[in-house]
């Protein structure tokens, strides 16, 4: 099952998260992964759940909406059984392409430029010259926030004696 799942996920890498495609070849990419992660697992029964958060999670990263209360439990379970040729249909009802890029994609890149910017500031903070008048002692943090170790525990209550 492991190779399988190597070789299942690796494919799906290939086609880039299914990310960039129109409506028509993400809806057909779609169906071939969804068919493919459903043949992964060994049991008819306990695979749904996390199989609809993952493909909605990815389909979001791709800037879509899978609408998964537009099918029934019926209908899923049944294209579940046939293979990837009964996906399409069903996916043609529950896919919406979101406005824009996803929230996912817009949080990831913020994180991205804080970390960026604050990674900047501590560069120029290291080239400039110590603005400090006081000379630290080797082992011990300037402000004086230090444990007994030279820990640095910073300015809030201390927890451990």
């Amino acid at each position: 099952m492991t190779q399988g799942a190597d070789v299942t996920f690796a494919a799906l890498a290939e086609d880039k998260h299914l990310r960039g495609r129109d409506r028509e070849g993400f809806i057909a990419g779609l169906a071939r992964h969804l068919d493919a992660v459903n043949h992964l697992h060994p049991f008819r029964e306990g695979n749904g759940r996390t199989q609809r958060i993952f493909f909605s999670q990815l389909s979001g990263r791709a800037g879509y909406l899978l609408r998964w209360d537009r099918i029934s439990a019926e209908e899923n379970a049944a294209a579940s059984r046939a293979g990837a040729a009964a996906w399409p249909p069903l996916l043609e009802r529950m896919t919406e392409q979101l406005p824009g890029r996803t929230r996912a994609h817009t949080r990831e890149t913020a994180g991205l430029q804080i970390a960026i910017q604050a990674l900047a500031a501590t560069v120029d903070q290291l080239a400039q010259p110590s603005q400090s008048s006081e000379t630290p002692t080797p082992g011990r943090h300037p402000a004086g926030n230090d444990d007994d170790r030279g820990h640095d525990r910073g300015s809030g209550p201390h927890l451990h004696p």
